[in-house]
């Protein structure tokens, strides 16, 4: 037996197949509910009303939000711990041709690879929802100071050990 299914809203333009998946893309790329109702002509509510009525829609919208939000949890981590990264660098020459126009001339091309060091925000960040108990919001944070919360004094290369003993977990 089937859930039963809601009427769409009057105002709805007519169903296509390919809508589920449009949503799940643009749900991908981070689009609001708002967002999501104009790219199909809808307002909020109908949109709203629409999901309802069409599970494969609701379905495909979580999907595609489940898909960015890992994604965003895999570039918060890589932040934290500081990643390598390619930088490719151009240097060009203006150059006549052979009609007398001006154009560019690739002259080098470099390719380097950055270390980029980890950032104490993102770490901040991570580790606070990661592991609350033990890196709990502080008082800055707007949270309570914990008696408790031995990381509140800890100075800069205690932090720095709990980070490479966390790297160390990570890696295994």
């Amino acid at each position: 037996m089937s859930a039963p299914t809601r009427a769409l809203p009057r105002s709805a333009p007519a169903w296509r197949r390919d809508y589920a998946r449009m949503a799940e893309v643009a749900a991908r790329k981070g689009f609001s509910e708002r967002d999501l109702a104009e790219l199909f002509g809808l307002d909020p509510a109908g949109f709203c009303e629409w999901r309802a009525a069409r599970p494969e829609l609701s379905a495909a919208v979580a999907r595609g939000r489940g898909n960015a939000d890992a994604r965003a949890e895999r570039m918060l981590l890589a932040k934290a711990l500081g990643l390598t990264c390619t930088e490719t660098t151009v240097k060009t020459a203006p150059v006549r041709g052979e009609d007398g126009s001006l154009c560019e001339e690739v002259r080098e091309r470099r390719v380097v690879k950055k270390r980029l060091p980890p950032d104490f925000q993102a770490l901040k960040l991570w580790l606070s929802r990661r592991r609350p108990g033990l890196w709990g919001q502080g008082e800055a944070d707007g949270g309570a100071a914990d008696p408790d919360d031995l990381s509140a004094n800890l100075s800069e290369e205690e932090i720095d050990a709990r980070i490479r003993e966390l790297e160390r977990q990570l890696g295994e």
